[in-house]
């Protein structure tokens, strides 16, 4: 019964036993990606819970919020052997409320077409509203050459986060787009990035994660008004220069997103078999 079920808010504080917390559900089948340790205290921007029952922990959820109204579901895990659909149904109606609070007005989640939280999304109030397709491309077998039309491309500094987070709030839908902090964060993590100027203007900005064998292009973003002049071509050109060649590269992409696509296929990625749904709840 849900009356039996209480609610912990995790605050800052609380850091070793949120750790043993994560530890104790790190084995669970029915896991929404990982919780983000780090991010757990943070809180302007997240909203972290954990449901327990008799002390017994049985869930826990972690919420970005991206921008202004949008956060996205970034970490979710029920224990197993506990009763989904009451310790989803707690651990989201605490989220949805502090969120509201934040005048947030939209949660966001990426999720396998099917798996084990498919038959909850409707009765959690989640609509799926996008598809996205995964596309890949063996790193040698890149096609980038193109002629530089006074496009100045060079690795991204920390200096240059303001105008990349800019970039995206002109560019992308309120919930595709990184936060200040987000991209802040980027440059200290495992990312690589690469960054556009034409003519001493901001031009674009490339963001990928890279290990030896794997690198997975989180982002591409051209300024509109050097649309269809090469940027994206030149930056993925520098992108490459350091990477393995044998090397694996991966992106996602919005199903309906066809102008994307083009420009995928001509760089030579090809759609692979797996998909993910986009799934949003409105607060």
């Amino acid at each position: 019964m849900l009356k039996k079920f209480k609610l912990e808010v995790i605050k800052p504080y609380e850091g070793a036993a949120t750790s043993l917390a994560i530890r104790s559900l790190s084995g669970s089948s029915r896991a929404l990606h990982d919780i983000d340790e780090d991010r757990l205290f943070v809180a302007d921007d997240a909203a972290s819970t954990i449901c327990v029952a008799d002390d017994v922990l049985r869930g826990m959820a972690q919420v970005e919020r991206n921008s202004n109204t949008t956060a996205w579901l970034s970490g979710l895990i029920i224990a197993d052997g506990a009763h989904a659909t009451p310790v989803l149904k707690l651990l989201l109606q605490d989220v949805g409320t502090r969120l509201r609070q934040q005048s947030v007005t939209e949660l966001w989640a990426v999720c396998e077409l099917v798996d084990w939280l498919t038959p909850y999304w409707e009765s959690l109030g989640f609509i799926r509203v996008n598809r996205l397709m995964t596309m890949q491309v063996e790193v040698e077998r890149l096609r980038t050459r193109v002629q530089s039309n006074g496009i100045n491309v060079t690795i991204a500094s920390p200096f240059a986060a303001k105008d990349m987070a800019q970039l995206d709030a002109a560019v992308f839908a309120p919930q595709w787009q990184y936060s200040d902090r987000m991209i802040a964060e980027l440059f200290t993590q495992e990312y690589k990035h690469v960054v556009a100027y034409s003519n001493g203007v901001f031009a674009g900005y490339v963001a990928a994660t890279v290990d030896l064998s794997h690198v997975h292009l989180t982002r591409i973003a051209v300024d509109p008004q050097f649309a269809r002049q090469g940027v994206g071509s030149a930056m993925m050109e520098r992108l490459i220069q350091d990477l393995n060649p044998r090397s694996i590269m991966t992106l996602n992409t919005p199903a309906d997103a066809v102008q994307a696509h083009q420009f995928y296929r001509k760089l030579g990625f090809v759609e692979n078999k797996n998909q993910l749904s986009v799934v949003r709840w409105l607060l």
